[in-house]
């Protein structure tokens, strides 16, 4: 569906981070698909992808829908996770959010797209 190109991929499993993620999402206008499953990522269409880093899978997820930076990811993660960071950068990751900063970063982020 071409709709589903506009579509603000969101990859949560907590309902309170979901939840903050699309309020800030819809505020912006872009329509908000929450996955819960990382693996689902790999089908989804859509034109920003950003999810839980802590939760399993995700960074890999990540990584494989962005095809090598050709289309926009982010991850959002504890700032003091410093093993999920490494991780997520050694993948290719590199707008990382901390949860702290998760409302104003992503406004930003879909402003610029």
């Amino acid at each position: 569906m071409e709709g589903d190109q506009e579509v603000v991929l969101v990859v949560v499993r907590d309902l309170l981070m979901s939840s903050r993620v699309t309020t800030v999402a819809k505020g912006s206008g872009a329509p908000v698909r929450v996955l819960r499953d990382a693996a689902k990522l790999a089908v989804a269409e859509g034109r920003l992808a950003i999810g839980d880093l802590d939760q399993e899978g995700v960074i890999e997820a990540l990584a494989a829908w962005s095809q090598g930076g050709a289309r926009p990811v982010a991850g959002f993660v504890q700032h003091v996770n410093t093993e999920v960071i490494r991780r997520a950068r050694g993948a290719g990751l590199e707008r990382i959010i901390p949860r702290s900063r998760l409302e104003a970063a992503l406004s930003e982020l879909l402003a610029g797209l």
